[in-house]
């Protein structure tokens, strides 16, 4: 085991006994699976559940490979649930409820919550996206590359009481 699988695994660790004691973390997305949904840079609350609580469509984290992953339910039973990132082509293998951390309650992207459920548009994109890696990383480009000046419009007109 390299040094930085060390370090990913114990950072993981760290989040599930957080959540545990907790029962709930926030935690920033960084990869492009969910888009559009979810983007790169969207901070989610994510709180953790027990199995019967779990129901297709919900989004949740789980750990996979020392990492933590974010994607939507779209099985469940049997002491699994099947996960598939909404720009993903293929579900995910089965993961067991021992793995999973939570499901996500909030998102909030640039200081707004914005909604989980996919409207007809994104489930439209989401289905693009599956289709073509090359779309998704395009759009996650663009998107940063649009949204950071947004951020600097927005943030010359904060006024502080």
């Amino acid at each position: 085991m390299t040094a930085e699988s060390q370090w990913r695994d114990a950072c993981c660790g760290l989040i599930f006994e957080a959540a545990r004691l907790a029962g709930v973390v926030q935690l920033r997305v960084t990869g492009a699976s969910m888009m559009p949904c979810l983007w790169p840079g969207d901070m989610l609350t994510v709180r953790s559940c027990d199995a019967p609580e779990l129901q297709p469509g919900q989004i949740v984290v789980f750990r996979k490979n020392e990492k933590l992953v974010v994607h939507r339910i779209m099985e469940c039973g049997g002491g699994q649930v099947v996960t598939r990132g909404d720009a993903r082509a293929k579900f995910d293998a089965p993961v067991s409820y021992s793995e999973m951390l939570g499901k996500v309650e909030r998102v909030v992207r640039d200081g707004r919550a914005v909604r989980m459920e996919q409207s007809f548009g994104q489930h439209v994109a989401s289905a693009i996206f599956r289709r073509s890696d090359l779309c998704t990383r395009v759009t996650g480009y663009l998107g940063r590359r649009i949204r950071r000046p947004l951020k600097k419009l927005t943030s010359r007109n904060e006024f502080h009481v």
